[in-house]
């Protein structure tokens, strides 16, 4: 692992390849299997983000812990309880930061031991600094075919992370970005079939009003979304629910409201 270590040239090097000790490593593994299970029952990505915030903690000791999450291309979304989500805002607000380097590939793991000495990353360090966090830990989140963000670990103390809780982040990082890439699948597949389910059931009420086949059905249903500018599900769940073309097409085409002098 590529690990970025800032603060003073004085400082103690750590060895991050050294293996764990019997009492930390089955520690380690415990919240290993928690933390999987949880994002397993998690119900949203939004709840398997959370899981994997507070099982992180645990591991590593943090006072509060957060993630950048992949939403588009060069663009991440910020998650997990507040606190921890704060400081990500500030990276997504600056353009610099531990957990945006992590995210966009510049390194797998950036150790921050102390945010008023470090000036890799100077506006965040200064702004991180008066929330309060001194010590930062961010790891890419990343399976073996993508990368979902990163995963980083907050504490007022400096200094506050050892050999073990730098590397444990690591193995703990590439479990929880496993059960995260399985659980946006699944939520991005469930949308789908909700989504493909709705359009069918409106296709099957124009056909019945109009007696048109479904080519012709889909099509109006395209026409509409093209013409109010709104996803295709989105209009065919307003067919639905109002057995029929929405008011605004029940001439056929978009009425034209004439501005009133």
């Amino acid at each position: 692992m590529s690990v970025d270590v800032g603060g003073r040239s004085d400082m103690p090097r750590w060895d991050l390849d050294r293996e764990p000790d019997g009492v930390q490593d089955a520690d380690l593994h415990e919240q290993l299997v928690d933390m999987v299970l949880a994002v397993h029952g998690s119900e949203t990505p939004e709840r398997a983000v959370a899981a994997i915030a507070h099982h992180a903690c645990l591991v590593v000791q943090a006072e509060t812990c957060g993630l950048l999450i992949a939403a588009g291309p060069g663009h991440h979304d910020a998650g997990g309880p507040a606190s921890g989500a704060l400081p990500l805002a500030l990276e997504l607000e600056l353009g610099e930061g531990p957990g945006s380097s992590a995210a966009r590939g510049e390194g797998e793991l950036f150790i921050v031991r102390d945010t008023t000495i470090d000036r890799r990353w100077p506006h965040w360090s200064t702004r991180c600094a008066g929330l309060g966090m001194r010590s930062v830990l961010s790891v890419r989140l990343q399976t073996p075919d993508r990368v979902l963000g990163s995963l980083s670990a907050y504490s007022p103390a400096p200094s506050a992370f050892s050999e073990f809780e730098a590397q444990a982040i690591g193995t703990f990082a590439f479990h929880a970005a496993v059960g995260l890439a399985a659980k946006v699948e699944s939520a991005t597949l469930v949308a789908a079939l909700a989504s493909r389910t709705i359009i069918g059931q409106a296709q099957g009420l124009l056909m019945s009003l109009d007696g048109v086949d479904p080519a012709a059905a889909f099509a109006q249903l395209r026409e509409m979304s093209q013409a109010e500018n709104v996803k295709l599900a989105v209009i065919a769940q307003r067919v639905v629910a109002e057995r029929g073309r929405p008011a605004v097409f029940s001439t056929g085409r978009p009425d034209v409201v004439t501005p009133q002098d």
